[in-house]
């Protein structure tokens, strides 16, 4: 849905502010970061220059902030082609200790946590980690993390990008991260991943994503992999995927979107449980099945039911040969819309595959029609599915026909005057590409009533300063660069005003830029900040 990851803001510099407590060691270059960090007392602060330190770094378990105080662009640690780990967080440092501000290059492993860790890494890129003809696990990993107990280390406001293994694996939280063009697979196993865009990575089982417990608010975008390009779960855990968006992901075997394997090994009262809410498939494929999504979700002994899919307001358009497949006793969706696709859900029962599946199906629109509560066989009228803008246009059937449970779309935006079916609740709202390139163009869009006035607004820095405006009191997400706000005229016919402008080339890889729109007339409101970042 063109949607962009909000919040993410991978500073281009760090401003510092004078350390309450403990002593700051500066290091220039030609000076060694971990002779300061050896002689570093817990709350210490240890302040990187920018330029080149071709050497590694390990916390030493202590209570210490590393940063590099130039930002990744200008404060790199460069392996220069040595089987080294760049930075080892293995001895149980604390959740208040952190690395941020650096690039982390050519090396066997970006990052290595271990052991009863719960560090902070912030604001780094981790790119170009080589496997060195070693067939070790891990070995051409960005960030591999082995925690032992929680609070689960956390990666935030990242990137990790070009690394001949994995992206990111093992028990950690990613947040606002970018995670692209790895060679084995975009994440493995985190614990949680939050607001991040996951693209262009290859794996056997899952481009972008392999197993894991929750995924929110992401975008998963042109992945490949044999089966689960998007995605690949497996194991008896429930998972859950909420507010995310997979699009382009092409998988050999099975399972486009996502490839969900669920199974009990043993005998308990449990089902094994997958969710999906509030996500959007467009233009996924498979070779064999499951173009957005394949099941398979079952006990591994007999009984009834055997697993439980749950699908609740998601939109799944133009995925091929099919939209869900599989296997699984009891499918269950709520406020959906499957549109242009040919067989949209064909998944047996996991007791008895010549039967199709136990489905529960409300207010939810089909193709094919649907029995059950409130549920729709009519065109959605969305913007444009052919190109895989699923928003709705303002005549869609889908407004306010969905169930009465209040939750936010796949962007978040709240509900107003009743659920609307599908992953896109039609309220004003703001659209941007998810990444834009420095001296190339860029396209907002913004959505909302017809014939409404937009104001735009930009900045690269945000501040929330309320402002008064005929709805009331809102609230602005950073001060207003010259040339805004910029007034765009009305909406147009179908629901959509665009706009497309060219980004200066002298902008800084890492920049985020900031956007915000007013849209007046009858449903005067001011939309939810989007940040984009410039690669």
């Amino acid at each position: 849905m063109g949607r962009i990851v909000r919040g993410l803001a991978l500073a281009s510099s760090s401003v510092l502010a004078t350390s309450a407590f403990g002593a700051d060691h500066v290091v220039g270059p030609g000076q060694s970061i971990q002779a300061a960090i050896a002689i570093a007392a817990n709350g210490d602060r240890v302040l990187v220059q920018p330029g080149v330190y071709v050497q590694s770094i390990d916390l030493l378990g202590k209570d210490i902030d590393v940063l590099g105080v130039g930002g990744p662009a200008a404060t790199i640690l460069d392996a220069s082609g040595s089987a080294l780990v760049l930075v080892s967080m293995t001895s149980g440092e604390p959740a208040t200790a952190s690395v941020s501000g650096f690039t982390l290059r050519g090396g066997l492993t970006g990052i290595k946590i271990a052991g009863p860790t719960h560090a902070v890494i912030r604001n780094v890129i981790v790119e170009g980690q080589s496997k060195f003809g070693l067939s070790s696990a891990h070995a051409g990993d960005g960030v591999f993390a082995t925690p032992t107990v929680q609070p689960f280390p956390r990666l935030i406001e990242s990137i990790v990008r070009g690394n001949a293994g994995t992206g990111v694996v093992g028990a950690l939280d990613v947040e606002r991260c970018v995670v692209s063009g790895n060679a084995e697979a975009g994440l493995v196993n985190v614990n949680s991943c939050v607001e991040s865009y996951v693209t262009g990575n290859v794996g056997t089982f899952g481009g972008g994503l392999v197993g894991g417990k929750s995924y929110s608010r992401c975008v998963i975008a042109n992945n490949t992999a044999i089966a689960g390009a998007g995605g690949s779960f497996s194991g008896s855990q429930t998972v859950s995927i909420s507010g995310c968006e997979f699009r382009g992901n092409v998988a050999i075997q099975r399972g486009g979107g996502v490839d969900l394997l669920g199974q009990y090994p043993h005998d308990d009262a449990g089902f094994p449980t997958a969710t999906i809410r509030n996500c959007s498939f467009f233009g996924n494929s498979a070779g064999q099945t499951g173009g957005a999504v394949y099941l398979s979700v079952s006990k591994s002994f007999s009984g009834s039911p055997n697993g439980v899919t749950e699908l609740h307001r998601s939109t799944f358009v133009g995925n091929t040969p099919n939209g869900v497949a599989g296997t699984c006793d009891v499918t269950k969706l709520r406020d959906s819309v499957f549109w242009a696709q040919s067989n949209p859900i064909v998944v047996k029962r996991a007791t008895n595959p010549s039967l199709d599946t136990l489905l529960f199906a409300d207010f939810t629109l089909s193709t094919l029609p649907l029995f059950g509560v409130g549920n729709l066989n009519a065109d959605p009228l969305l913007v444009d599915p052919v190109l895989g803008d699923m928003h709705l246009t303002a005549a869609s059937p889908c407004i306010g026909t969905g169930s009465p449970v209040l939750v936010p779309d796949v962007e978040g935006d709240s509900v107003e005057g009743g659920v609307d079916i599908g992953a896109d609740e039609f309220v004003a709202h703001l659209s941007v590409p998810d990444v834009v390139m420095a001296g190339g163009p860029i396209t907002l869009r913004t959505y909302g009533p017809i014939g409404a006035p937009v104001v735009l607004f930009a900045s690269t820095s945000r501040l929330d300063t309320g402002i008064a405006t005929i709805a009331g009191p809102l609230l602005l997400g950073f001060p207003l660069l010259p040339a805004f706000p910029l007034s765009l005229g009305p909406i147009g016919t179908n629901s959509r005003l665009e706009i497309s402008a060219v980004v200066p080339p002298s902008v800084p890889a890492g920049t985020s830029l900031h956007f915000q729109a007013y849209v007046g007339g009858s449903a005067s409101r001011l939309t939810l900040p989007v940040t984009v970042i410039i690669g």
